[in-house]
């Protein structure tokens, strides 16, 4: 998994698709939201052949794709299978990440990057929903993470939650992260 969700400030790669997008001004290095599984899925697609001469070389065999539930859940939790990606520091707050509407709406990808996970991945709880590539049934998508918005549990929170979104659902909580992945 990258270490920080895709910041809009990938111009070239944030128009993958040939559309015109442009980030909210001031919102450069937030991560990309309102988009489906299958825009993520084609961003994965787009950025592979962008990288494969780089990724061949140093890793034969893998691949760009959105991680499987499994994977976004270990990179969270890591070997010693905590609640929250900061391990032993508590329950959610907001020095740790962005929840329950306390900054209103979406923030920069490297605002709690003084907490990683075991993997050093960040912003992994909170900011926005991230889709996986895992089916929970037909046309439906595990997503991960927990968003930014008010009202919701702080067990959304929780590495292990899960929700379940329609896959061509564009949300302003719904956003993605990119795995380099075996396979």
């Amino acid at each position: 998994l990258t270490d920080y969700p895709l910041p809009q400030a990938w111009d070239e790669a944030y128009q993958w698709d040939q559309e015109k997008r442009l980030p909210p001004k001031g919102k450069e290095n937030h991560p990309v939201v309102y988009v489906s599984a299958a825009d993520a899925e084609a961003y994965c697609r787009w950025l592979h052949e962008e990288i494969r001469p780089e990724l061949e070389t140093k890793l034969p065999g893998w691949r760009i794709a959105l991680p499987s539930e499994s994977e976004w859940e270990r990179a969270a939790r890591g070997e010693d299978g905590r609640a929250y990606p900061w391990g032993a520091l508590g329950a959610p707050a907001r020095d740790r990440c962005n929840f329950g509407g306390h900054y209103g709406g979406t923030t920069a990808v490297d605002q709690f990057k003084h907490l990683p996970s075991p993997y050093g991945c960040f912003d992994l709880c909170g900011n926005v929903w991230e889709w996986t590539r895992s089916a929970a049934d037909e046309g439906h998508r595990v997503i991960k993470g927990g968003c930014w918005e008010e009202g919701l549990s702080l067990d959304t929170l929780h590495a292990a939650w899960r929700e379940i979104e329609s896959e061509d659902r564009r949300l302003a909580s719904i956003g993605f992260r990119v795995a380099v992945i075996k396979g």
